[in-house]
């Protein structure tokens, strides 16, 4: 069965992804990754997430997701803290696991018939090219890209004004063929929408993104629409 698991239980540290040490004055961010991976010097690439909670009557919870292969590693320049790419891209089975470390790390208990509120946003094609997504790319990606306003309590803490966008996976359900589907938490400053070479899937970098109980037990509630045995379903039905 397939986990994740911190990475040095898999036999990894933060010296070898180049990841950050936590400062003194900061809470630790743990990172983990899929327990499908082999020892270092084995493979060629990698899904790493890092999470973090904070307080304890009205907690947040600090999520950071990263890619990274081994030749990015193999550059000298490279540093997650600017450079990482800010999704997953997994197996079905990797995504569920995902979707139960998610509500194990934070307590959230997610049921059927959870109500989404202004938390998460389904964008239209109008919003998506607004956002610079162009042509094909608004085809692909229409219906699973929603736009994520955190909580006044997050919106406080957050320097300037950001935006934060969700990718969600969509399965491809011909038979016989590898499914691989991808996750993304994109964070960036609206003030680049003004770059016309802007393009969100570009973004880099260690950007933590805080979710209060509700939007993270919201996240779940979405993740687990899309897993790969809600959409073979769907298709069959």
């Amino acid at each position: 069965m397939v986990s994740l698991k911190p990475l040095t239980e898999v036999g990894y540290d933060r010296i070898f992804f180049r990841l950050p040490e936590s400062r003194p004055s900061e809470q630790e961010f743990i990172y983990y990754t899929f327990d499908t991976v082999s020892p270092p010097g084995f493979a060629n690439y990698w899904n790493i997430v890092g999470f973090r909670r904070r307080g304890n009557r009205m907690p947040l919870f600090d999520v950071q997701l990263l890619s990274v292969d081994d030749d990015e590693l193999a550059e000298e320049t490279y540093y997650p803290e600017q450079d990482a790419g800010t999704y997953l891209s997994f197996h079905p089975a990797e995504f569920v696991a995902l979707i139960q470390w998610l509500e194990n790390m934070s307590g959230c208990s997610v049921i059927e018939g959870t109500q989404l509120t202004p938390h998460f946003q389904l964008l239209n094609a109008n919003e998506l090219a607004s956002l610079h997504y162009k042509g094909l790319d608004i085809e692909i990606w229409l219906g699973d890209v929603y736009r994520y306003v955190p909580s006044k309590q997050v919106q406080q803490e957050e320097a300037g004004d950001q935006l934060h966008l969700v990718e969600l996976p969509r399965w491809q359900l011909q038979k016989g063929n590898k499914q691989y589907g991808v996750f993304g938490l994109i964070t960036f400053e609206r003030h680049l929408l003004n770059d016309p070479e802007f393009w969100p899937d570009d973004v880099q970098g260690l950007v933590p993104v805080s979710f209060d109980q509700e939007a993270l037990e919201e996240l779940i509630f979405l993740l687990k629409q899309r897993t790969y045995e809600v959409a073979l379903q769907a298709f069959q039905s």
